[in-house]
């Protein structure tokens, strides 16, 4: 028997290694040593050393392969609403009160969370013909200029997370759209610029944005379409998700080519208290004919954003 023979058990496991190409006919010859049913490692009953079936390996690789044709969609978010006559820079402290996840973590914190994020990720949920690759997810309270740190983190990141994909097919981000970082004036413009330029023109870069974004031209140069919430308070930010996330999936199915014009509408008002009745009529106006267009045509978004002056 195995036990009366010294060293057996190490022979046999080194014979295991080497003679991989013939193990398979070991095993159709002796059935009773596995349980083909079971797909992993079965210890076997008279040596004590578990056999595999290779069927672990075949379907990592089937699965490797299923996923790369899949559609890769890189997800991230970087919000920031900037007040840049604050002394206090907003760093890496500040985004950690609120977000600062990388990678999985974003599918755990922000899966059935009504935001822009846990828009997107609700929308992808059901195409099985895609695979979101989450990035990061920074966000932090209005403050102060973004520190060089924190901005070049999160560029960074996007940039690593486009190198390690073998294609990337779309990049979909929620944005606030008025942040200001350390050297980076147009903190959303340079972003989406580094984006642009790394993969090229034919990668559909889309972004959710706030209400009271500082929409530039050079916003609406390097992406292909943005989404505003409606409201303010901010009780859209899901729905906003939701319309960034379809806009991407038509776009990659090929069902539409989404383009921007950028036009500038100057409207002076005093915010105090109570509300500007003025204001508050004039914005209704067109956010109603906004919300309008988008039902009665379907694929035209209307960007209306309440931006604050310097």
């Amino acid at each position: 028997t195995v036990d009366k023979v010294p060293g057996l058990h190490r022979g046999f496991s080194i014979a295991v290694i080497n003679i991989s190409m013939i193990l398979p006919v070991f095993i159709k010859k002796n059935p009773l040593l596995i349980n083909s049913k079971v797909k992993r490692c079965v210890p076997c009953t008279w040596y004590n050393y578990p056999i595999w079936t290779f069927e672990d390996e075949k379907i990592k690789n089937q699965k490797r392969r299923q996923d790369e044709m899949k559609k890769a969609i890189l997800v991230g978010e970087f919000k920031h609403e900037t007040n840049s006559f604050m002394p206090e820079k907003s760093g890496v402290e500040a985004f950690m009160a609120r977000d600062y996840f990388f990678g999985e973590e974003i599918f755990k914190v922000f899966q059935g969370v009504r935001n822009e994020l846990g828009g997107i990720l609700d929308y992808f949920c059901p195409i099985e013909n895609c695979r979101l690759v989450p990035v990061m997810a920074f966000n932090a309270q209005p403050g102060g200029i973004v520190t060089r740190e924190v901005f070049q983190s999160a560029r960074d990141a996007l940039l690593e997370a486009i190198e390690k994909q073998e294609r990337v097919d779309g990049i979909l981000l929620a944005l606030h759209g008025a942040m200001v970082a350390e050297g980076y004036p147009d903190g959303e413009g340079a972003l989406l610029e580094t984006l642009r330029d790394k993969v090229g023109t034919e990668v559909p870069i889309i972004a959710s944005l706030d209400l009271h974004c500082n929409l530039t031209k050079k916003m609406v140069k390097y992406a292909d379409a943005f989404f505003p919430y409606d409201y303010y308070p901010h009780t859209d930010t899901y729905e906003a998700g939701i319309r960034a996330a379809k806009c991407m999936w038509d776009t990659l199915e090929g069902r539409i080519h989404p383009v921007m014009a950028y036009g500038l509408w100057i409207f002076c008002a005093p915010i105090c208290l109570p509300p500007n009745h003025i204001w508050q009529s004039t914005w209704r106006k067109h956010r109603r004919s906004a919300v309008n267009l988008r039902m009665r045509f379907g694929r035209i978004e209307r960007i209306c954003g309440e931006t604050f002056g310097p």
